[in-house]
């Protein structure tokens, strides 16, 4: 947590996948002793080798971002972008009365079956039916009395409707409306608007463009290996 004046950090450099064969993105941190300088410079590296330096960012804004991240899009634009954005008046904690991943299953659990209408299957939605504005129609179901208890959660929240469904597996914020009380899998998020929280309004604001730009540029969400968000950075 006290990386900054521990010691001086320096420079942020995003390498890519500079391994043949790894698939995992590489970030290096340069520091020097005694207290950091004014500014970090971020720094691209670039496939032959040399590194070019795209940015120079306050040092302080890094202690500002949650988790003290080491972000490498701290651009003077992006900067004046999150200062605004450090004065909303609210966060979407303040507005969600429940935000909880989907059941604790994915499409192999004994519980989960081809989806067809009856009383004893739930429709089930799959990250992969998640889009912006809309969901696919059910391909799987879910039926309750053949899951294990570790699986369920309360049923409440996932028989709330209206609710939010937004997609885990993303590179951006997306994020669908539900009427029908659809259950979801895992790789979903179940979002229920406190009292007088209009879910349509959130949800336009949720498929913005400002949800995703602060993630990016906080987060770095838009990895291609893994771009998924997590319940935190919600």
């Amino acid at each position: 947590r006290e990386l900054y004046w521990a010691a001086g950090l320096t420079d942020v450099a995003e390498c890519g996948r500079p391994f043949a064969g790894v698939g995992v993105e590489s970030v290096v941190l340069v520091v020097c002793k005694g207290r950091p300088p004014p500014a970090v410079r971020i720094v691209d590296l670039g496939p032959d080798g040399a590194a070019r330096v795209v940015a120079e960012t306050p040092t302080a804004a890094f202690g500002r971002l949650p988790n003290r991240n080491f972000s490498t899009r701290l651009d003077e634009g992006t900067l004046r972008v999150l200062r605004r954005l450090e004065h909303a008046p609210r966060r979407l904690g303040d507005v969600a009365a429940v935000l909880t991943r989907g059941l604790e299953c994915g499409k192999r659990d004994r519980a989960v079956r081809r989806f067809r209408p009856g009383p004893e299957l739930r429709p089930l939605v799959r990250g992969q039916d998640v889009h912006r504005y809309r969901l696919d129609d059910p391909a799987l179901g879910f039926d309750p009395a053949a899951a294990s208890p570790r699986v369920l959660k309360d049923p409440a929240v996932y028989d709330a409707s209206p609710k939010i469904l937004l997609r885990r597996v993303a590179p951006a914020v997306m994020a669908a409306l539900d009427v029908e009380r659809r259950w979801a899998l895992n790789a979903v998020y179940c979002l229920v608007p406190r009292p007088g929280i209009s879910p349509r309004a959130l949800l336009g604001v949720l498929n913005s463009s400002v949800p995703s730009f602060w993630l990016r540029a906080v987060f770095l969400s838009d990895d291609r290996l893994f771009p998924y968000l997590r319940l935190s950075q919600l």
